[in-house]
C-alpha cells in the first residue's frame, strides 16, 4: 500500500509475486518529490520486504520503521544493512506510536513487547486515519492474536496474511465491522490464498472484498 498526501509519501510492505512497474515507480516518483518518504516493514517476510530496494532507487526514503531489528532470513539482514549504509532512519514502532501528516495520522496498535517468537505475530498493525476513512492495515497477523489490542470500527480492512484461513476471525470482523475488504494476494499463488473459509468469513459480515488477483493495483481516492 502506498498514502500520497499533501506533504507526505508513506509506503507500507512492498513486496509480491511480480516485479514492480516501471511505469508505476515513475509516477509515485513525480507525485512524492518534495515530501518526505517513510516506510513502514510490517514484518521480515520476503514477500513484505523485496521491492524496499527497488522503491529507494527511484523514490529516496528518508526513514524507514520495523517492528524488531532482528531479521532470520539473509533477505532481512540484507535490507538493513542496505539502509544502514545510505544513512536512513532506522526505528522501531510498538504500540502506541503515532505519525501525522497535514491531512492524516497513522497510530500503531500492534506490537507490544516482548514480541512473540513466531514472524507473523511481531507484524506491524496500523490504523490509517483522515477525515473521510479509516482503514486498518494488518500485515500477516494471525487470529491468536487479534484479540490482543483494540480496534475501533473501520471503513476499510487490509486483510491479513493474504486471505489465510488463519487470519481474520469472524470475531475480529464483527468488533471492525469494515465495508470495504481489501486482499492483497497473487494470481494463482501456490497458498491457494485467499482461502474459501476466509471469502465466506468476509461474506457473512457483509464486507465487499476487492482483491489484487482479480482487479490488479487497488486505487482509494478521498
Amino acid at each position: 500500500m502506498t498514502y500520497v498526501g499533501k506533504d507526505v509519501c508513506w509506503f507500507f510492505d512492498l513486496g509480491g509475486d511480480h516485479p514492480l512497474r516501471l511505469k508505476s515507480l515513475t509516477d509515485l516518483k513525480s507525485l512524492c518529490a518534495f515530501k518526505k518518504t517513510s516506510a513502514y516493514v510490517s514484518h521480515f517476510d520476503k514477500d513484505h520486504i523485496q521491492f524496499f530496494k527497488q522503491t529507494d532507487h527511484f523514490i529516496p526514503l528518508n526513514e524507514i520503521y520495523f517492528s524488531h531489528l532482528d531479521p532470520e532470513t539473509q533477505l532481512g539482514k540484507n535490507l538493513l544493512k542496505y539502509f544502514e549504509g545510505k544513512g536512513t532512519k532506522i526505528a522501531i514502532l510498538k504500540a502506541g506510536d503515532e505519525t501525522h501528516s497535514q491531512n492524516a495520522s497513522l497510530k500503531c496498535l500492534w506490537p507490544r513487547f516482548p514480541l512473540r517468537k513466531d514472524e507473523n505475530s511481531k507484524s506491524l498493525v496500523f490504523l490509517f486515519e483522515n477525515s473521510h476513512r479509516r482503514i486498518l492495515l494488518t500485515g500477516d497477523l494471525p487470529s491468536k492474536v487479534e484479540n490482543l489490542f483494540e480496534a475501533p470500527r473501520v471503513d476499510v480492512l487490509k486483510v491479513a496474511h493474504h486471505g489465510s484461513q488463519g487470519s481474520t476471525s469472524e470475531i475480529f470482523l464483527s468488533h471492525l465491522k469494515p465495508k470495504t475488504c481489501i486482499v492483497s494476494v497473487g494470481r494463482h499463488n501456490k497458498y491457494r490464498h485467499p482461502r474459501k473459509e476466509l471469502l465466506e468469513r468476509l461474506k457473512k459480515a457483509q464486507c465487499s472484498p476487492l482483491r489484487t488477483d482479480e482487479l490488479g493495483t487497488i486505487q482509494l481516492n478521498f
